[in-house]
């Protein structure tokens, strides 16, 4: 599938294959291809005209699955590193207070959240 190859050329060309096992590698691969094609797919208003595009979909800036997933390995990441588990992260996304001021966080709030909810049940 040419979205496997493109996504394996980006991880290339972020030197990803040097730090993970094949098998690691083969795995985001997969995560990035199928992820960015998903997204791309579910968040294009229908209004539109769609425009398939692998580039767009690969960027790492912007509304984009690359994005989005580069910012939840970060932050596992970091929880790793702090020694916090991933129920522990959970269980704080769900106990913390947050204080909401302003339409603009309001939105992103809710977007961060659900989208957010949907990738912890996966792991």
């Amino acid at each position: 599938m040419l979205g496997l190859k493109r996504a394996l050329d980006k991880l290339k060309e972020k030197e990803r294959d040097k730090v993970l096992t094949p098998e690691e590698l083969k795995a985001a691969q997969e995560s990035v291809a199928y992820g960015c094609i998903k997204y791309a797919d579910l968040s294009h208003n229908r209004a539109h005209e769609y425009v398939f595009s692998f580039d767009k979909m690969l960027e790492d800036r912007g509304n984009t699955a690359v994005y989005l997933l580069y910012a939840f390995t970060r932050i596992r990441s970091i929880a790793r590193l702090a020694g916090v588990t991933p129920e522990q992260l959970s269980a704080a996304a769900v106990n913390t207070p947050v204080s909401l001021d302003h339409d603009k966080e309001w939105k992103l709030a809710k977007v961060s959240v659900t989208e957010c909810s949907r990738s912890m049940k996966q792991f």
